[in-house]
């Protein structure tokens, strides 16, 4: 099974904060994987507690991809990336 991703520009934003390119490039490999193998264990896929909707993949130990399903399963839209604590805390400020 495949999914579609979309990167709006407010993901780039969040892209361009990471610390260097290469945890850029580890980003875009990941949605990548994730694209061609949701499933991959790798990517520790997994619902945001609390918010319908949400999703996570892991990029690496401390760095996560944030997720907005569109539609079914099937089409996401890629909403921020960064650390534990920005992806979860600043972003879903109360």
């Amino acid at each position: 099974m495949t999914v579609e991703v979309s990167t709006p520009k407010s993901f780039i934003r969040y892209l361009k904060r990471l610390k260097n390119r290469q945890k850029q490039n580890a980003a875009i490999e990941a949605i990548a994987r994730f694209m061609k193998s949701p499933r991959d264990p790798k990517l520790n896929f997994e619902r945001v507690v609390g918010r319908p909707g949400y999703f996570s993949i892991r990029v690496d130990y401390e760095t996560r991809i944030l997720l907005r399903s569109t539609e079914a399963d099937r089409k996401y839209d890629a909403v921020a990336v960064g650390n534990h604590d920005l992806v979860y805390e600043s972003f879903f400020r109360s």
